[in-house]
């Protein structure tokens, strides 16, 4: 009875997982002077879905902010994936970083394959 409850409020509860995409590529890292402390990348394929504040294309998919605790650990898997050409799973938190007016998608985890 207390199983069938949990499971019911489990499937009524609204909640986000935000966007994920997975078996990617990084085909693309974006850094400058003019993204300051942030770091775009874009995946192939690329996420069907995004957030409806995501403006950033075609500069990436997804934003992380260095500054942030775990930022640069971020950038290190990103750097990574990319030179190597290794297969990742992302997933994005449905939110957006602002970079110099545009928006993307905010990274919530990367996983390096």
């Amino acid at each position: 009875m207390i199983k069938a409850l949990i499971l019911s409020l489990a499937l009524l509860t609204p909640f986000s997982w935000g966007t994920d995409i997975t078996n990617v590529k990084i085909t693309a890292v974006r850094t400058g002077t003019w993204y300051g402390e942030f770091v775009t990348f874009k995946v192939s394929p690329a996420p069907t879905s995004r957030p409806n504040c995501h403006n950033i294309d075609p500069r990436g998919h997804y934003v992380i902010d260095t500054s942030k605790p775990g930022g640069k650990q971020w950038l290190s898997v990103i750097l990574s994936a990319y030179a190597t050409k290794s297969t990742v799973d992302v997933w994005g938190t449905e939110s957006c970083i602002a970079v110099n007016g545009l928006l993307g998608e905010e990274l919530e985890t990367i996983e390096l394959k």
